[in-house]
């Protein structure tokens, strides 16, 4: 997770090349590269895998000709494009010469879903979202060109269609932009220990309470939102399980989905009075590390679910009579096994799930 911000005008943000013999394999994911020359040069005997960035508004190019684009590529080079935002440059995707980016395809066999924001770029009063120079074909399905008619799509991809030596681009299907913002989970994890809140998606309230002396002042929720949407609180974007915040007093957080429609969330945390967490050896989940079932010795509790390490509940399950819980489905790895016995006795065991 880089920025890179441009501070003088003749450099680029980030380049893959091979100039100097030998090969590369790299994977560039969630950065933002921003007021560069270029974005990025990808260039030469280079295998990428390109997703989740923002790459935005790399223009301080003067002559389009040498440079400006958000990505180029050069000479053989190879690569997976997909989830990313490319928009405000000279040109979005540029490939001048030999080189075969996968942007997306779609089928029976998907080898790329796209995803891809492609929109706004472009010089000298025309639009270059896509810009394919070779006589090969490209790919660029189910991505966003900043429209969903296919006609104005096709005015910033310049392929075969303005000029019979160029290769064909393929970009239907274009992607239509979710409408859903709609705040799925919100939790908190203290001590290993995690807590799911009530959301009330009529009233658009959630509501949370911890045990009494829990420090409210900087807390760093887990939440999940509709696909693609994204979570803001006084306009700054929002990491789950990372961004704190003080909820001494009500928080707002908004839900904005990919076509900039919002939801506003008010979020409320209290402490009650009573609320226990608690560890007893008299009480205890079994085998573990398990690949299939866990039994619950002692008392059974009323309800139970199994969360992953982030603190998201993956798994609701009844107890049988047994006492045991069926775990076969999850993948391998680390989970807990939170249990509710009354209305203020939560019991979490961590176990470990083997294939």
């Amino acid at each position: 997770r880089n920025t890179i911000d441009g501070f003088y005008d003749n450099t680029g943000g980030l380049s893959l090349a091979t100039l100097a013999g030998g090969s590369v394999s790299a994977v560039v994911e969630h950065n933002l590269i921003t007021n560069n020359r270029y974005g990025m040069n990808i260039q030469g005997n280079v295998n990428a895998t390109i997703r989740h960035n923002r790459i935005i508004d790399n223009n301080l190019e003067e002559n389009p000709m040498n440079g400006g684009s958000g990505i180029s590529f050069y000479s053989g080079a190879e690569a997976i494009v997909a989830h990313n935002t490319i928009t405000g440059n000279l040109w979005g995707i540029s490939i001048p010469t030999s080189a075969s980016p996968n942007l997306g395809q779609l089928g029976a066999d998907t080898v790329n879903i796209g995803h891809n924001y492609i929109y706004d770029n472009g010089n000298g009063g025309a639009v270059y979202n896509l810009y394919n120079n070779t006589a090969g074909e490209i790919y660029a399905q189910n991505n966003y060109w900043g429209t969903t008619s296919l006609e104005e799509a096709a005015e910033g991809i310049v392929d075969v269609a303005d000029n019979a030596s160029l290769g064909q681009v393929f970009y239907e299907p274009i992607y239509v932009l979710s409408n859903a913002n709609q705040l799925a989970q919100f939790a908190v994890t203290i001590d290993g220990f995690s807590y799911a809140a009530e959301i009330d998606h009529e009233a658009n309230e959630v509501h949370l309470e911890l045990p009494e002396g829990t420090n409210l002042t900087a807390l760093a929720p887990h939440f999940e939102t509709s696909l693609y949407a994204h979570v803001y609180v006084n306009g700054q974007i929002q990491e789950s399980g990372i961004t704190m915040h003080d909820f001494t007093e009500s928080v707002a957080y908004t839900v904005i989905a990919e076509d900039s429609t919002s939801a506003e969330y008010i979020v409320y945390i209290s402490t009650e009075v009573g609320l226990n967490v608690f560890n007893v050896t008299q009480r205890s989940v079994y085998p573990n590390p398990t690949s299939r079932t866990l039994k619950v010795s002692g008392e059974l509790p009323e309800s139970i679910v199994v969360l992953d390490m982030a603190g998201r509940i993956i798994l609701s399950q009844m107890l049988n009579n047994e006492g045991t819980i069926d775990v076969s489905a999850l993948k391998s790895g680390v989970y807990f096994l939170q249990m509710q016995f009354d209305n203020t006795t939560i019991h979490v065991e961590r176990f470990i799930k083997t294939e």
